[in-house]
């Protein structure tokens, strides 16, 4: 996608213009998104799984264009209640995607919201469950309401993709998780542009923490702490050490599969279903009733030179399949449109 250059053009004096006058600008405009690091990726294939594991911005966007921002905003406004967004201004990618919204959202929103990669169900935080009298008698009581807010099978599948955060040798929290009695986690890290937020959500079979870090006035941690101090590795490691104590007796709990997924190896190169000739593979998960083709391609011949200036995506078969591998083009040009070939 391109974008306005809000930077360049608070310098040079354009705020003020429309988009239409605005094209008399090349240097008005940029491609967005862009990565952590300011790149736009290195013009590789990569799966999803991948891409969320290293927080790419740029798959994101893309994932989340073809779920469409409004049906994102729904969801997360209305099934998982927050309610601090702002239904005029935060209907966009870069505030559902990207998290760039009007005023964000608390820990204790964040945590609840990532409850459903359990088993779909969402329950209203609370902070206490009852209040006893001396006697014994109930005098306050929560009132809590939990429903399902994803399918067991969509919830497992995300279980899945964000356990590699943490579990993957190219993830963003790569080797943090907790050392609890061998149990499994999940997780996501954030980072705000300059290292004004640094957020961390992790999951286990027992509890979901949020762990947020900054000052109450966005400010660049940068500037009071080293660039290695400022790094969303603190807030991992922060939720590790707590997640370690609280789970320190209790017995060992598995993340509940579903009936409705099942595990399947797939051609890294092409995204389907492994054939017997592909010289590639890995393992994903998918809905029994919803799998991809199977990979036939003749992958010792040489593949053609993809067309210039877009990005592909392998789509899965329809929209409501779980995530498959997601693969790009560089686009070797600067300030150009993407479009997705599905």
């Amino acid at each position: 996608m391109v974008i306005r250059d809000e930077d360049y053009c608070r310098k040079n004096g354009l705020m003020g213009l429309s988009d239409k006058q605005l094209r008399a600008y090349p240097n008005a405009w940029r491609s967005w998104p862009r990565n952590y690091g300011g790149n736009y990726g290195d013009g590789s294939d990569l799966p999803l799984w991948n891409g969320l594991a290293r927080s790419l911005n740029t798959i994101a966007v893309r994932v989340g264009d073809l779920v469409g921002a409004s049906n994102i905003f729904n969801f997360v406004y209305n099934t998982l209640q927050l309610n601090t967004l702002d239904p005029t201004n935060d209907v966009g990618l870069a505030q559902m995607v990207m998290g760039s919204q009007t005023k964000g959202v608390t820990p204790m929103a964040l945590a609840a919201a990532f409850q459903i990669f359990y088993d779909g169900e969402y329950t209203t935080p609370h902070l206490y469950t009852r209040v006893l009298d001396r006697d014994g008698n109930i005098y306050l009581e929560n009132n809590a309401t939990s429903y399902q807010a994803l399918t067991p099978d969509t919830a497992y599948v995300m279980n899945r993709l964000l356990k590699n955060v943490l579990f993957s040798s190219v993830g963003t929290a790569s080797g943090r998780y907790p050392n609890s009695n061998g149990m499994e986690s999940f997780g996501k890290t954030g980072t705000a542009s300059d290292e004004k937020d640094l957020w961390f959500v992790g999951g286990t079979p027992y509890y979901v923490t949020a762990v947020w870090w900054g000052y109450d006035a966005p400010y660049d941690m940068t500037k009071t702490l080293s660039k290695q101090q400022a790094k969303t590795r603190t807030c991992v490691m922060a939720w590790k050490a707590l997640m370690e104590q609280a789970q320190a007796d209790l017995p060992y709990k598995a993340f509940p599969t579903s009936a409705g997924v099942v595990e399947r190896r797939y051609c890294t190169q092409s995204g389907l279903l492994a054939g017997a000739g592909c010289p590639s593979t890995a393992v994903g998960y998918y809905r029994a009733d919803d799998l991809p083709d199977t990979c036939t391609y003749s992958h010792a011949a040489p593949q053609p030179a993809a067309p210039p200036r877009t990005q592909t995506m392998l789509c899965p078969p329809s929209r409501s399949s779980p995530p498959i591998p997601v693969h790009w083009t560089r686009n070797k040009d600067k300030n150009r449109t993407f479009s997705p070939l599905c």
